[in-house]
């Protein structure tokens, strides 16, 4: 699977060059600096972020086919964060660096590990054999990519296909079956996810 994700272990979207040649008129300069310090304009103090509250996670146990119906409700139903110091800890093989993102897995998530689940969500192609798609992102979200929004890593899902691959489907939302893996996978020297499903057919 290609790298997807910038030191931070977050998705890592080239840059816009259209939005890259947009710049703001630069600010006139000052006719004279105040003599009073007092007399400088104070800015606004930046009030902190309130964390998300998360609902209780509870297991899915629907069936369809003998697999069960999993969604990123459940999935992503929890908060997770991987900072550049953690992130940059993997190239080193510090096993610290590890158990802090499965410290952060809850335990009825790690539970899905090696369960036949259905997974809905949408599809952003990685790797193609002609005109199938043999690996891809299942994402919560179509827009988390297509707008630079970077998604915490517990929204998304990296998916090998069994056989020829799948058709290359985006914006529209998909089912997938397949074997679920909830296991942090490390690519050269980085964290590239931690979950990943084996697919086997698209519903």
């Amino acid at each position: 699977m290609p790298s997807i994700h910038g030191a931070d272990g977050t998705f890592d979207p080239s840059p816009d060059p259209v939005l890259g040649r947009r710049r703001a008129p630069a600010p006139p300069a000052p006719t004279s600096a105040p003599s009073d310090p007092s007399a400088l304009p104070t800015l606004p103090t930046l009030e902190t972020e309130a964390p998300i509250e998360y609902p209780p996670l509870k297991l899915p146990v629907a069936k369809v086919d003998g697999h069960l119906e999993v969604g990123f409700d459940f999935l992503g139903g929890y908060a997770f964060k991987l900072t550049k110091d953690q992130a940059a800890a993997f190239a080193t093989e510090d096993k610290a660096a590890l158990e802090t993102v499965n410290s952060q897995i809850p335990e009825l998530v790690r539970q899905l590990d090696g369960q036949k689940v259905l997974l809905r969500g949408f599809m952003l192609p990685m790797k193609m054999e002609g005109v199938l798609t043999t690996e891809f992102l299942l994402i919560a979200n179509s827009q988390l990519c297509c707008y630079g929004i970077v998604p915490p890593m517990n929204q998304w899902i990296t998916v090998k296909v069994a056989g020829k691959g799948l058709k290359p489907q985006q914006d529209v939302p998909l089912q997938i079956f397949g074997t679920l893996r909830v296991q942090p996978r490390i690519e050269n020297g980085a964290l590239a996810a931690i979950y990943h499903l084996d697919a086997t057919r698209q519903r």
